[in-house]
């Protein structure tokens, strides 16, 4: 009877802590997220439109591309991405920032031949982007609901105002010829997806719910850039000893990747407590066989 009791106890004890844990994860998920049904409508759209036309285009793009002339074409694009940046540098007032950003484009569009060649990297000159979204962050707009854009995917509402203006403050807008803008930003958005092709590892990782996974990735990603800005820039934030890039490891885990990890966790403590009791019997055992052995020796003694 009394077992039955604390097993219905511990029962009902854990059903509680399981459901406050799960209606706190729901209340923090709508504080982010209150559009999720709307989103998760949208990002199964793009999902569809990414299946069905980016990602065969961008694998087509990547297998009949030469390496060298693949990498090229991104720092090409990757070059043309400083203007907008190194104006948001100015406009967050990150001058210091804003010096290593145009040196980089001054270095790689001319040695480098319009950006395809990268010499800004070895000289100490390395990659940073911005937008208008983490400008206004800067300005102090850092909280905004979680939204997915069409074809756009993951984004918030300030990020998604700020596509507006960070489009004029591009080349795009510029060149004259209207095929050849609409051919160089749709040039511009397949070498992205193809260098996304490099996360194909991640993107499996996230088989649990990829919304989640995506939309737990983009807000953290932003967090960090714009803890970054408020230190004065990525280059301020390397030198207070803070990495101004986000690590793969920083990507959040699924929870079956939680749970495996946590497995392991506890299979290496088993295992370590295991092998110290070994130790343990067998330094026990050791002293007694060295006091058996004493004995020994002492009754052999007192005989002779």
């Amino acid at each position: 009877m009394k077992i039955k009791l604390y097993s219905s106890i511990l029962l009902s004890s854990l059903a509680i802590s399981f459901s406050f844990n799960t209606v706190a994860a729901a209340e923090e998920a709508r504080s982010i997220d209150p559009y999720e049904k709307y989103n998760r409508f949208m990002f199964q759209i793009n999902e569809a439109f990414d299946i069905l036309v980016l990602k065969p285009a961008a694998t087509l793009y990547n297998t009949i591309m030469p390496k060298p002339l693949n990498k090229g074409v991104n720092n090409f694009f990757k070059n043309l991405e400083l203007i907008p940046t190194v104006i948001n540098d100015v406009l967050q007032a990150n001058l210091y920032q804003a010096a290593n950003d145009t040196w980089r484009f001054g270095v790689n569009s001319t040695v480098g031949i319009a950006g395809f060649f990268d010499f800004a990297t070895p000289i100490g000159l390395t990659y940073n982007y911005e937008d208008i979204g983490l400008t206004f962050a800067q300005w102090g707009y850092k909280n905004s609901n979680y939204l997915v854009l069409p074809l756009i995917g993951a984004s918030t509402i300030r990020d998604g105002i700020g596509w507006v203006p960070y489009y004029y403050i591009t080349v795009f807008p510029y060149i004259k010829s209207r095929d050849l803008r609409y051919e160089m930003i749709g040039a511009g958005i397949l070498v992205l997806r193809a260098e996304f092709l490099r996360y194909r590892d991640v993107e499996e990782q996230a088989a649990f719910d990829k919304y989640v996974f995506m939309r737990d990735a983009y807000l953290q990603r932003r967090a960090h850039r714009i803890a970054i800005n408020a230190q004065g820039g990525k280059l301020r934030a390397e030198q207070n000893g803070q990495d101004g890039e986000v690590s793969i490891d920083d990507v959040p885990k699924n929870d079956a990747s939680k749970d495996t990890e946590a497995k392991n966790n506890v299979t290496k403590s088993d295992t370590s407590k295991n092998d110290a009791t070994k130790n343990d019997v067998s330094k026990k055992n050791a002293s007694k066989n060295n006091v058996l052995n004493n004995d020994e020796s002492n009754y052999e003694a007192s005989k002779d």
